[in-house]
């Protein structure tokens, strides 16, 4: 009980009632000190931010420039129904929606078919590329690889290079190897077996 104050401010206060297990911190309230902890080690601490219905619950990162430069953050009900990761100058990067899918870029889940589960990587920006990229970077062959959709050229497929030996493309099937694609030339495989 009591009013321990957390900086050197007056007005900057945590209250709370006699006898209570909730702390009510007055508006503005700031903790000035580097380290927040949360320490119950015979149980599971818990860290709450709880919105109005329809909300969103925000923990925002930044610094002296720039007070939010990255949010995680909850957006409830009609707000969005997902969890979303805002990068740089608070732009959302990632979200995965209430349906489990994973965005990256986009906030559309729109695909082919009908799908259980999805990973989107989108745009909302005319005639940019979107691309999942695999990549090995041992400091030698350098192999990277790309899924892509070209906007701009309103294509679609796959681009590999290397800083030495670019892969070439093949389809398996049980680890088998049934077509490659290698310095322009196909190759197919087929056992009738």
């Amino acid at each position: 009980s009591g009013n321990p104050t957390l900086t050197s401010g007056a007005n900057n206060r945590v209250v709370t009632a006699t006898g209570a297990n909730t702390l009510t911190g007055e508006t503005g309230l700031t903790y000035d000190t580097q380290v927040l902890r949360l320490n119950n080690t015979s149980a599971n601490p818990q860290f709450h931010l709880t919105s109005a219905d329809n909300g969103i619950s925000e923990l925002k990162f930044g610094d002296q420039s720039d007070l939010t430069r990255a949010v995680i953050l909850y957006r409830s009900g009609t707000a969005g129904d997902a969890l979303c990761f805002n990068g740089y100058n608070n732009t959302e990067r990632v979200r995965i929606d209430s349906s489990g899918r994973v965005l990256i870029g986009t906030t559309n889940a729109d695909s082919v078919g009908s799908i259980n589960q999805n990973v989107v990587i989108g745009s909302t920006t005319n005639a940019e590329e979107v691309a999942l990229t695999l990549n090995v970077m041992e400091g030698t062959n350098n192999r990277r690889v790309k899924f892509f959709l070209d906007d701009d050229d309103g294509v679609f497929g796959v681009d590999s290079t290397a800083s030495t030996g670019v892969a070439p493309f093949v389809i398996r099937n049980a680890g088998t190897e049934r077509l490659r694609i290698s310095d322009g030339k196909f190759v197919f495989r087929y056992d009738n077996g």
